[in-house]
């Protein structure tokens, strides 16, 4: 007679296998039999994306009247080491909108200051005479100033950080703009006032006070007391450590506004801030990538599912079919355990059964494969897209192989061009306002210079060279100066007057600045005439000046001009007939 057993139930205490007994009776040879499942399943409880990061209490928050933020710190901060291709995206842009380096330019015109000065200088008395001397004195003041400025913005560069580059200050700025949606850089200013260092405060330490005029800055999230920061200009004396503004008298922005004895060595730094708008969160603002956010999660979670799998050495569904014999509870717990304990991380596990007489154990595979592994990789390559698009870039700048027929599967050089024009270039204007705006006018109170960031160089140099020779190198008509030419090939500018003028190369008269090609016309003309009158040939007047550049002719006059040279001229025979020193 066969032996009853109680009806399994499957587990559902958290562990991750189940045993359920799932079939019994006699067999057509009058053996009794039992068959039983064992299952790998997966807690009951359901799981939370976990975050690394702990942001303050909401104690801290009502304590110090913070604004709470839309999302919150910790989850921005795990998103980048949890979904790698948006940690790669936000890197990238920063990289390419700040980490390319930084320039100082003029904001005047300073080519024509130095060729007004130079002419100038080196014309004779008389000649001096009909030049403005106003606007020499005026051209020679700007370029003195022009040098003053480019200097002192070169000396805060060099010198805006004690432990790291300025560049290295603003890429990690402009990291946290993308990946939090603000960007905050501490101004710190020297006993005269100006601004003397900059440094970045991370976005995910820092939180706005319900008042909006001040920062609390938290190291971490365990600590009590923030240190407080002001808006940049703000005139008020905030004192860091109380978060509390020294009582001052009159308007702000007026001349009657009188701020006040500072707070000393609690004296708070000030914060530019500048936050990506949000309807949603207008203090704190909402990066670009928000819209992907919950495909990330699914990408996380996908990640974490595969992890389990291999992790338990990817062990699949199986079923034990015990047959014949009287099986007892213990034989099902020894299963149950080996399943649960003995083969999760251990690929030579052992079972060691022992069986009834006249019974019968056999384990099938249910399912000898993973079914949903096409599934998950198809999924996260989803994901990835996903992310790659609403960071506004491509497959191949990511470093993925763009799929044909997908978006962004161009060349590699056209998706740069594209990403540059739409992405970089807007987002370059903005940290340049910024930084010109607040740094260099404000700060430092430069108005003839200002700093540009390097942009991607997506123009191929072959291409360049050849654009370059095309506009420069035509005998007769070129269409740049020397030095915009060695500019397009990144070779320095020669210091001369030459240099900053298109040069023409003249059948009669040579090589010659374009300005001087009309008076130098005139004169010749003038010489004709002179020379004809004295061997008695009668002239007449010429009312087209210039004309003889071109053609060979002056008028009535014919002047047999030099041959054409029969190719463009190199550089050094464009400029082998000047003074290289003048």
């Amino acid at each position: 007679m066969s032996k009853k057993y109680p009806k399994k139930q499957p587990v559902i205490d958290n562990t991750p296998v189940s045993v359920i007994p799932v079939e019994k009776g006699i067999n057509d040879k009058g053996v009794p039999f039992v068959k039983a499942m064992v299952t790998r399943s997966e807690p009951t409880s359901s799981r939370k994306l976990r975050t690394t990061g702990v942001d303050i209490s909401k104690k801290a928050y009502k304590d110090h009247r913070l604004l709470e933020p839309y999302i919150k710190s910790a989850v921005l901060d795990e998103f980048l080491v949890a979904a790698p291709t948006h940690g790669i995206c936000v890197a990238k842009k920063a990289r390419m909108v700040a980490g390319l380096g930084l320039k100082v330019i003029s904001k005047i015109d300073e080519r024509s200051s130095k060729i007004l000065v130079r002419r100038y200088d080196a014309a004779y008395p008389e000649k001096k005479k009909t030049l403005d001397e106003k606007e020499y004195q005026e051209a020679k003041k700007n370029l003195g100033a022009l040098k003053l400025e480019r200097e002192k913005l070169g000396n805060f560069i060099e010198d805006a950080n004690d432990d790291t580059t300025l560049i290295s200050i603003i890429e990690r700025a402009w990291s946290d703009y993308e990946s939090h949606g603000n960007l905050n850089l501490e101004v710190l200013r020297d006993d005269k006032d100006g601004v003397s260092k900059l440094n970045h405060i991370p976005s995910s330490k820092l939180k706005v006070v319900i008042s909006l005029d001040r920062f609390a800055y938290f190291p971490s999230a365990s600590m009590i007391k923030p240190i407080y920061f002001k808006r940049y200009g703000d005139p008020r004396h905030l004192n860091s450590s109380t978060g509390e503004f020294r009582e001052w008298k009159g308007e702000l922005n007026s001349d009657s506004f009188d701020a006040g004895k500072d707070w000393g060595a609690e004296e708070a730094n000030e914060i530019i801030r500048y936050v990506c708008y949000s309807s949603r969160d207008m203090a704190y603002g909402i990066p670009s990538w928000y819209g992907a956010l919950a495909d990330m999660i699914g990408g996380i979670e996908s990640r974490d599912f595969m992890l389990r799998f291999f992790s338990e050495k990817a062990v699949p569904l199986y079923a034990v079919l015990l047959e014949g014999g009287s099986w007892d509870e213990e034989t099902i717990r020894t299963i149950q355990n080996f399943f649960r304990r003995e083969l999760t991380g251990n690929y030579h596990a052992t079972l060691a059964l022992e069986i009834p007489t006249g019974g019968k154990i056999t384990f099938e595979q249910i399912s000898p494969e993973p079914r949903w592994w096409p599934f998950i990789l198809k999924y996260r390559d989803a994901v990835r897209d996903i992310i790659v698009s609403c960071h506004g870039l491509t497959p191949a700048i990511v470093g993925v192989i763009a799929q044909t027929g997908i978006v962004g599967s161009g060349s590699g050089g056209d998706q740069m061009e594209m990403v540059k024009a739409v992405e970089i270039k807007p987002r370059q204007e903005v940290l340049e306002w910024l930084f010109n705006r607040f740094i260099v006018k404000e700060g430092l109170g430069l108005t003839r210079v200002k700093a540009k960031f390097d942009e991607i160089d997506t123009v191929d140099e072959q291409i360049n060279a050849q654009m370059v020779s095309s506009l420069y190198a035509t005998p007769s008509r070129p269409a740049i100066t020397t030095n915009e030419a060695r500019k397009f090939l990144r070779l320095e500018p020669v210091e001369s007057e030459w240099a900053d003028q298109i040069l023409i190369l003249d059948p009669q008269f040579g090589l010659l600045p374009m300005d001087d090609l009309s008076e130098a016309v005139r004169q010749k003309q003038k010489a004709d005439q002179i020379a004809m009158q004295s061997q008695g040939v009668e002239t007449q007047p010429q009312n087209q000046v210039g004309s003889s550049s071109l053609d060979g002719t002056s008028g009535s006059a014919q002047i047999t001009p030099k041959a054409q040279p029969a190719q463009a001229p190199t550089f050094e025979e464009l400029t082998s007939g000047l003074d290289m020193n003048k």
